[in-house]
């Protein structure tokens, strides 16, 4: 399984991003961010 943070600015691609990513197997989103300064 690989573990996910997702940092993205525009909302509507970060949740898109989230929900399609999630439905792969191996893959999982732990989280996301708006930009990259409050994912740091």
């Amino acid at each position: 399984m690989i573990s996910l943070f997702l940092a993205e600015d525009q909302s509507m691609l970060n949740t898109t991003l989230t929900q399609l990513l999630n439905l792969e197997a191996d893959l999982q989103v732990v989280g996301t961010a708006l930009n990259r300064a409050i994912a740091a």
